[in-house]
């Protein structure tokens, strides 16, 4: 297979579900198992400054993903907005509203860059971390934020390219993104070949300026390259603030906005919650929620996959087609996802050995490992079938849901269990477990016994 037919844009409306689904996700599981490699050397790198360092890298990544919800939002849009018109081959239309959303964006970035800046004390005091741990991981988060100028467009520009069935130009892009990371995270955050020690803030660094650089390689695509959406600089009027192009993002990502903002905030009560058992208490979940994002990034490809088929095959009036590939990819997902939850379940204590020699953080790591692992099955469901009805524009509905059994129910069970039963932390890690369980079992539910909020695309 010669590089022009890789290069080629896939049509998700013709020929055999799962080969096209396969075929649309394993670049993405290619940056995905550099991903993974990246994100073990990160939290790797970071652990051997110390506890406190892992701890203020965790609350900053939490205030770092509230910034990127708006951002985030409008990427779930542009599965509908441009995955549609791609579904059709409407290129001329997809320009002009490929145009339009990076107008968004860019005003986005700017409003989202100083606020996070600015607000990053009052913001990460709230978790009622340590003081020493505050002041890395506020200086952390403030990095992000400058450098999000540019680097939040990164993810909307590559969901642009991907949203018209071109799937290998954005892989390459992130791998360059990836390596920068890891090549920079080696000389920042441990000052190797002379470079300056920054420890946290150069993790920070690392993120944003890989990210921007493939921004701007993304952005060049878009101009010069042969993706089927292309974007003429010479009509820079396009370059605009389209008032119907923003209600229609509103309409999209408002309760997608809303899911993620309320997932963070939840994100930061909880890590309310087991900062009161300790800075190594929260050094253990952010090894956890490390290594959930390694697990699940497979998982969060096919979403991404799935949300773009059920788009386009919407998009072409192709309901059963849309259906199947939310099934196929939720099962993929589920497969995935229990290989992974079984080996941290297997060897718990020495995964947790591998990134802390801390023993009270192995010690809590292991009991953290061997009661959520149990819940990644029902990530596997969550993970695509929330991206599955992105894709059909309906994100109200598994906004509604996260929010009711994540934040009411998790935060509850986490307040509780602890001192109804006497688990300490332990209960947190429960509280954790049983709301994925439902949360996973009540979308899968709504998916397949509710069409009429997924077919009204």
């Amino acid at each position: 297979m010669d590089i022009k037919t890789l290069l080629k844009e896939r049509d998700v409306t013709q020929g055999s579900i799962l080969k096209n689904i396969l075929a649309m996700t394993w670049p993405l599981w290619f940056n995905s198992g550099v991903w993974i490699i990246f994100s073990g050397l990160n939290i790797y790198w970071v652990s051997k400054i110390g506890t406190d360092a892992l701890a203020a890298v965790t609350a900053g990544g939490v205030g770092y993903m509230l910034l990127m919800t708006p951002v985030l939002g409008i990427v779930t849009s542009v599965y509908g907005l441009i995955g549609n018109l791609a579904g059709v081959k409407d290129w001329v239309g997809a320009e002009r509203k490929a145009k339009e959303i990076m107008a968004i964006t860019w005003f986005l970035s700017l409003a989202v860059a100083f606020l996070g800046y600015f607000f990053a004390p009052i913001l990460l005091k709230f978790i009622g971390i340590e003081e020493k741990v505050l002041v890395l991981a506020v200086t952390y988060l403030r990095i992000q934020a400058v450098g999000g100028i540019i680097s939040f467009s990164l993810w909307v520009i590559n969901t642009i390219i991907r949203s018209s069935g071109d799937m290998m130009r954005p892989m390459a892009v992130m791998f360059i993104v990836i390596v920068l990371n890891i090549v920079f995270d080696w000389f920042f955050i441990l000052g190797n070949l002379g470079f300056p020690r920054w420890e946290v803030a150069g993790a920070a660094f690392a993120s944003a300026a890989s990210a921007s650089v493939g921004a701007v390689i993304g952005f060049g695509i878009l101009v010069w390259g042969n993706s089927p959406i292309k974007i003429n600089l010479k009509e820079w009027r396009g370059f605009k603030i389209n008032l119907l192009t923003l209600k229609e993002v509103f309409k999209i990502a408002g309760f997608d906005v809303l899911e993620m903002s309320g997932k963070v905030v939840i994100d930061l009560l909880l890590l309310r919650c087991i900062a009161f058992w300790g800075t190594a208490s929260v050094a253990v979940y952010g090894i956890g929620q490390r290594l959930l994002k390694m697990s699940s990034t497979g998982g969060y490809d096919l979403g991404m996959t799935t949300a773009i088929v059920m788009a386009n095959n919407l998009g072409a009036g192709k309901k059963y087609r849309a259906e199947r590939s939310a099934w196929f990819g939720t099962a993929l997902n589920i497969f995935i996802m229990a290989i992974a939850g079984l080996a941290f379940f297997i060897f718990a204590d020495k995964v947790m050995g591998f990134y802390s020699g801390d023993p009270q953080v192995v010690d809590i790591g292991i009991n953290y490992l061997k009661i959520t692992a149990f819940g990644y099955l029902f990530i596997a469901m969550t993970v695509v079938l929330r991206r599955a009805f992105a894709g059909a524009k309906n994100t109200r509905i598994p906004a509604l849901v996260t929010l009711l059994i994540m934040g009411i129910g998790q935060i509850g069970l986490a307040v509780y269990l602890p001192k109804i039963f006497g688990l300490g932390v332990a209960g947190v890690w429960w509280a954790i477990l049983i709301a994925t369980t439902i949360n996973g079992l009540i979308l899968a539910a709504l998916f397949k016994f509710k069409p009429s909020l997924w077919k009204r695309n």
